[in-house]
């Protein structure tokens, strides 16, 4: 019988159901979101076993119808294995069982997911074996074996530790109260070797290795930050003050000091280039620290007004303005004792500073030579405040010896220690016991020159490994004078 489909009783009859779908099969055995009893199921371990109630319950059942099985045929149940504990080196306890039923058997599922199982075989080793591993079992045997023979804590030496009283013996450790007999003690080698480093970094005439390294991190370091670019909303007070010429020397002076040049300061004659003494005459004395004082401190919107050329330029006048005022500190009548003062001013030291961070990273032939004249002025600094000390110390020393042999004077002759106001020699300078040994003190120690020299070996340290002239290190090494023992 054909039906039409364009009759009323073919559009009204209902649609074609489709085949009844099957409802899926769910095994606890498998991930599910849902379990028999309402909540959610529990996250499987690392070997993707679910722990769910009702395969407990069912594996409960399957034992118990394996010992009935074995109580029928009259066979007796093995006793089972009692774990015991291995403490391996790594940290993990595993549970030390003879078969791999038994280690499943006793060991809970959150034993599992927190140890995880042993998933590699692992040889056991004989007493034949001769310690090279042909396998991958023997190999996992061959480090678990070295794993339970290491320490099981482990402590470093302190070479700074001096408590046992030995300023000698560096990296002891016998007198600790938690010194560990597992650990290895630090071998005297070592040690002596430590120290020797150690006595070298303090006698060295010129700053560290490790020094220079941390110095010149820092200078990059903050040259990657000037670099980056500065809001509209800065403003700078000197903006709007006109740089001077590129070459007018007393204008830039006038910049940077804030005041006119000393008379005589950029006056060379042709007898004072060849002699520094008599340069030093022509230039009239001043007091460099009050001269600093009265400064420009650079500003970063200044630095970034000058163009290279303009850079370049006063790194050179400032070079010429550290080697003026380094001659002219060497007259005390005007200037402090060498040892109570840095090695260059503070506003010098500054102002070369910022211009080193905004100088061009590449430079060509003629303008590393200006670079590398103003290291070496640099060093002619420390060199010159190196043996302006020696000169004073040998002064102090002279002071009291001569004191010592007018007190030993007084004292035969039994006289008061007024009686005398003048030395042997005619000299009115004597030695005073306040003044002069701090003084004394001052030129004797090797930390306070240290900080003297900071700013200056600093920046020679930026200009020497920042633009890569590492030869003028090896000029510093043999040229500069040693400090005063």
């Amino acid at each position: 019988m054909s039906v039409d489909p364009s009759s009323s009783s073919a559009l009204d009859a209902p649609e074609l159901a489709a085949p009844p779908q099957r409802r899926r099969k769910v095994s606890y055995e498998v991930f599910d979101n849902e379990n028999a009893d309402g909540g959610p199921t529990p996250a499987p371990d690392q070997q993707h076993h679910q722990d769910h109630p009702r395969k407990r319950q069912r594996l409960a059942m399957k034992e118990q119808r394996r010992l009935q099985q074995l109580q029928e045929d009259g066979v007796e149940e093995e006793e089972e294995v009692a774990p015991t504990w291995d403490h391996n080196a790594d940290g993990y306890d595993d549970l030390e069982l003879d078969g791999d039923s038994a280690r499943t058997t006793n060991r809970s599922s959150v034993e599992t997911e927190a140890r995880g199982q042993q998933l590699l075989p692992v040889a056991e080793l004989g007493p034949d074996f001769d310690g090279n591993p042909i396998s991958g079992a023997e190999y996992l045997a061959v480090v678990r074996r070295e794993a339970r023979a290491a320490a099981r804590f482990t402590r470093a030496p302190n070479p700074y530790d001096r408590s046992n009283g030995d300023p000698n013996h560096l990296g002891s450790t016998s007198h600790s109260p938690i010194f560990d007999q597992n650990t290895p003690d630090i071998s005297s080698s070592s040690v002596n070797r430590y120290a020797k480093d150690l006595a070298k970094r303090m006698n060295a005439n010129v700053p560290d290795e490790h020094y220079r390294e941390y110095a010149l991190a820092r200078f990059r370091a903050m040259r990657a930050l000037y670099e980056m670019p500065v809001p509209d909303w800065v403003s700078d007070p000197f903006i709007t003050s006109p740089l001077p010429e590129e070459g007018d020397r007393t204008g830039w002076f006038r910049f940077i000091h804030n005041q006119d040049p000393p008379p005589g300061f950029f006056i060379r004659s042709s007898r004072s280039r060849s002699n520094p003494a008599a340069q030093a005459q022509e230039l009239y004395s001043f007091d460099i620290a009050e001269f600093a004082s009265k400064g420009r401190a650079p500003t970063p919107n200044i630095c970034r007004r000058l163009t290279q050329p303009q850079i370049r330029y006063l790194i050179t006048l400032i070079a010429e303005c550290i080697s003026r005022f380094t001659f002219v500190a060497q007259d005390h009548t005007v200037n402090a004792i060498t040892a109570t003062r840095d090695v260059i001013t503070r506003l010098h030291a500054v102002w070369l500073w910022s211009l080193l961070l905004f100088l061009d990273s590449h430079l060509v032939s003629d303008h590393l030579n200006e670079l590398r004249s103003t290291a070496r002025i640099l060093l002619e600094a420390i060199n010159l405040d190196r043996l302006s000390i020696k000169r004073d110390l040998h002064e102090l020393e002279r002071l009291r010896e001569r004191k010592a042999k007018q007190e030993g004077a007084r004292l035969q002759r039994n006289e008061e220690p007024e009686g005398e106001s003048e030395g042997q020699d005619g000299d009115d300078l004597q030695w005073d016991d306040d003044y002069h040994q701090e003084l004394y003190e001052l030129c004797t120690d090797r930390g306070k020159h240290t900080a003297r020299e900071q700013g200056a070996w600093r920046l020679f340290i930026f200009m020497a490994m920042g633009w890569g002239q590492l030869d003028l290190l090896e000029e510093a090494e043999n040229l500069v004078t040693p400090l005063p023992a």
